[in-house]
């Protein structure tokens, strides 16, 4: 069978029965590394309490926050404060982004072993400087080694995310399901 309708029998066979409000209580059961893999693959435009859950905890990596801010983070950079946003899941974003701020500012990460994807921080550095030439007060003073951060590994874990739910990780599905 090939590659592609692997990946369709892959999104319908590969979910875990978990519903989304019991994700949190199943991340308790996991690792930083099943944390990471979760916080690199999450849908964004899903409910972020489950990575405002990983980025409170005391074993977050350092290169998860990376991963998580670098994709949120530029969201936000000029709105000052969560009050300013109308809706729930912007709000948490909002908030997720200043924990995560405020961690690396503490420099209270407990580890800066995982690689976040190539180039996370990427929008975010290019468009900081921007808003400060135009004048435009940015909302966290992001601290410079989180732009030069890359990691010493890959996350290893037989989980992923998927449309904000828990999936098998694709290549551990695929020998799960014995095409590998």
């Amino acid at each position: 069978m090939d590659i592609g309708r692997q990946f369709q029998l892959w999104e319908t066979e590969g979910k875990l029965d978990i519903p989304h409000d019991q994700i949190q209580s199943w991340l308790k059961e996991q690792n930083p590394d099943t944390w990471h893999k979760i916080a690199m693959s999450w849908h964004y435009d899903y409910d972020p309490s489950p990575l405002l859950w990983i980025v409170n905890q005391p074993d977050c990596d350092f290169g998860t926050a990376c991963q998580i801010f670098g994709t949120e983070g530029h969201s936000f950079m000029t709105t000052p404060t969560w009050q300013e946003l109308g809706d729930s899941a912007h709000q948490a974003s909002w908030k997720m982004c200043n924990t995560i701020v405020e961690r690396w500012q503490a420099n209270s990460f407990a580890t800066a072993d995982l690689k976040p994807a190539t180039g996370a921080m990427r929008t975010y550095q290019i468009m900081a400087p921007r808003h400060k030439d135009a004048g435009t007060p940015l909302t966290w003073d992001v601290p410079d080694h989180v732009f030069h951060y890359e990691g010493t590994r890959d996350a290893q874990s037989q989980y992923t995310s998927f449309e904000g739910q828990i999936y098998w990780n694709f290549d551990f599905w695929q020998k799960l399901a014995g095409f590998t």
